[in-house]
């Protein structure tokens, strides 16, 4: 787990599970304790039903800790917070109680004309790392935390790749992300670059590039969006485009279907399609730079950032 990962499961089990069972051996809990954990009030209903993610998240972190118990021989009962046939006979199914929604994008085609503009607002040159920052991360199609913790040492420049490692971010697996020119780019272009050591973009005054300031960005600038939901505008723009669906998925680190995970296992590596994801990054480029290569006249763009900053 990477650091984030571990904050939030501690609070989880401090908040949620120790005021329950903190006090009592593995041995001696059993499904009732995991229940009335998922039944506790939160605002004017349940955990399981008022903050379902977390109440979730919850059972399964509780379910593997159990689980390592039983294995090192300390709980000789069944796991009491196991879901299948267990719990799931207690709780009505999660596909009942949350609403899936999907964080707000823009349509790829106002990608150029929104690149555009965020490209504008950096003058002068190079005192906007924070847009530098979203702009790698929308080309390649990163998380708000990948692109704000990227380290030096995880990139080859000469072999214009990302080594994404285990763990450090939302992925379980390595993963090998390939560059484009423009991301490359940005990489070279931060003060950073001069040494390639520890964390790639930082503010200003050396601090980390906050997660609410890029995700408020969108928005602030006119555009109802958040940072990771410029990766739907990709996902969607590959469908129309008709690219390779495991391509695709891979270059958002995808492995949600069977046909996605035997790709990744038979390519443990992480270089995965990765030709073909170079592929498809570059013609992604290529389409979000439009207005930069080809800039519309001077009247025309003062009009887009005006309407852009109202």
């Amino acid at each position: 787990k990477g650091a984030d990962q571990i904050r939030r499961l501690q609070q989880l089990l401090r908040d949620c599970v120790y005021p329950h069972i903190g006090t009592l051996r593995v041995n001696d809990i059993d499904k009732n304790h995991i229940v009335a954990i998922l039944e506790q009030k939160s605002g004017a209903s349940t955990f399981w039903q008022d903050k379902h993610d977390a109440a979730k998240r919850t059972q399964n972190y509780v379910e593997n800790i159990f689980n390592q118990a039983i294995a090192l021989d300390y709980r000789t009962a069944i796991n009491p917070a196991i879901w299948r046939g267990l719990l799931s006979e207690v709780f009505p199914s999660p596909k009942k109680v949350h609403k899936v929604t999907h964080r707000s994008a823009i349509h790829h085609k106002q990608l150029p004309r929104f690149v555009k503009i965020l490209i504008e607002l950096d003058s002068p040159k190079g005192s906007r790392p924070d847009i530098h920052c979203f702009l790698f991360g929308v080309l390649i199609v990163a998380r708000s935390n990948e692109a704000r913790l990227v380290d030096w040492g995880e990139i080859d420049l000469r072999k214009k790749i990302w080594r994404m490692p285990a763990g450090k971010y939302k992925s379980e697996k390595d993963w090998i992300i390939p560059l484009t020119r423009e991301a490359i780019k940005i990489l070279k272009a931060q003060p950073s670059a001069k040494y390639q050591e520890r964390r790639v973009f930082s503010t200003l005054d050396g601090g980390k590039i906050g997660d609410k300031k890029l995700s408020s960005m969108p928005k602030a600038l006119g555009f109802d969006a958040v940072f990771n939901g410029f990766r739907r505008t990709f996902r969607t723009w590959c469908q129309k485009k008709k690219f390779n669906n495991e391509a695709s998925e891979l270059a958002m680190k995808h492995l949600d279907t069977s046909r996605l995970k035997q790709v990744y296992i038979d390519d443990p590596s992480g270089k995965a399609m990765l030709k073909e994801r170079r592929t498809i990054l570059e013609k992604y480029e290529r389409k979000a730079f439009k207005l930069i290569h080809s800039p519309a006249p001077a009247s025309k763009l003062v009009e887009l950032l005006k309407r852009a900053n109202q």
